[in-house]
């Protein structure tokens, strides 16, 4: 059996690894199903190694942190605020998943593996090994600018920050260490072996509708026929427009259903959607951080790559979009707002629905029990 530690999120944006992990927890019965019948005519057969995890994890089509998310916490750096301290539970239903398992490819998928401490991730990629297992690494890069303005918004979206954006990338850009891509696939190498590492770049992908699966599953070498490909966008990026607003709420602390509430509007409206090149950041930052990370790329593209660019040149047509509510039209805030009013009526209704129908419920068993005394 081969085990597949996914970092997909390495250098990605938000929707991709979204869309990974959503890919592999709905996926799991078809892709067993297809391939335990159907072993010599496919180059794997696929299980999910830590379902049960999943089914914790995940409400249906929803955003998930993959079914690793638990696992990988337990390896983080010492002083990660996600670390679970005490992970020998999580550690150990791992393992039983993996000792019931009874097929060739398992996958373990986790945002939060880049950030593991390699002590506690050799550990586990040991004991994997003892029984016969062999562990491989599969993680996407991107260009680090874009995977910087991708985090920010992710910041903004889900986590309430209210810095500008030129001020967290420039604060944060020195300090992700997994943005330095060279170096970063060599430690992979240190810990699994170059023969068991596969990168690819996340730009290539996203070229081809449903691009970052195919990528996935082809590395993997999956055969992609029969499988279900109809994942929604999900977390996707927003545009301009509503990250300035949202920048302004995220000072009154709104609930993470807020941010989802926008998100869906975006992804509606269309001013939201996967795979966007932002363009918000300050020019001269942008080529201060490409400069900062030119001989990594350059290593890692010649090394694994075998070529001389790892990403294409990017021309950016027109100056930085101003991130400011300052420029918005009306329009712009009647769509904002407007859409929220819409959610939130909807919410309104079904509440309404459901109390309708405890109010119906009851009053049946108060006659029923009226009816059963008067008896």
């Amino acid at each position: 059996m081969q085990s597949v530690i996914q970092q997909n999120h390495v250098g990605v944006s938000a929707y991709a690894q979204r869309a990974l992990l959503e890919f592999d927890t709905q996926q799991f019965r078809g892709i067993r199903g297809q391939h335990a019948h159907r072993v010599r005519e496919r180059p794997a057969k696929v299980d999910d190694i830590a379902k049960r995890a999943i089914q914790r994890q995940r409400a249906a089509g929803k955003v998930s942190s993959g079914n690793g998310a638990y696992l990988s916490r337990c390896v983080l750096r010492a002083g990660a605020p996600a670390r679970i301290a005490d992970g020998e539970r999580y550690i150990r239903e791992f393992f039983e998943a993996v000792q019931s398992s009874n097929a060739d490819v398992g996958i373990i998928s986790s945002e939060l593996f880049a950030d593991a401490e390699d002590q506690g991730l050799s550990a586990i990629i040991a004991e994997l090994r003892n029984r016969g297992i062999v562990p491989r690494c599969f993680y996407f890069v991107r260009r680090q600018v874009q995977c910087l303005a991708s985090a920010y918004m992710q910041q903004v979206k889900r986590h309430g920050c209210t810095e500008q954006p030129a001020d967290y990338v420039r604060r944060a850009y020195k300090h992700i260490r997994f943005l330095r891509h060279h170096s970063f696939y060599l430690e992979q190498c240190d810990l699994f072996g170059s023969s068991n590492v596969m990168c690819r770049t996340y730009e290539a992908a996203i070229a081809i509708k449903k691009g970052l699966l195919y990528t996935m599953l082809n590395a993997l070498s999956i055969d992609s026929e029969g499988l279900d490909f109809d994942v929604d966008d999900v977390n996707t990026s927003i545009s301009t427009r509503e990250l300035s607003i949202m920048l302004l709420l995220n000072r009154f602390h709104p609930r993470m259903k807020f941010s989802d509430m926008v998100i869906e509007n975006a992804a509606q409206f269309g001013s939201a959607a996967s795979g966007q090149v932002h363009n918000f950041l300050p020019h001269a930052l942008v080529e201060e951080i490409d400069r900062y990370f030119a001989d990594e790329n350059v290593d890692i593209a010649r090394e694994y790559f075998h070529r001389s660019e790892l990403f294409a040149p990017l021309a950016l047509q027109s100056g930085p979009q101003a991130v400011s509510v300052d420029g918005l039209s009306m329009p712009d805030l009647i769509a904002f707002f407007g859409g929220l009013l819409v959610r939130y009526d909807e919410r309104l209704a079904a509440l309404e629905e459901r109390l309708t129908r405890q109010n119906i419920s009851k009053a049946i068993s108060g006659h029923g029990a009226v009816n059963q005394k008067n008896g």
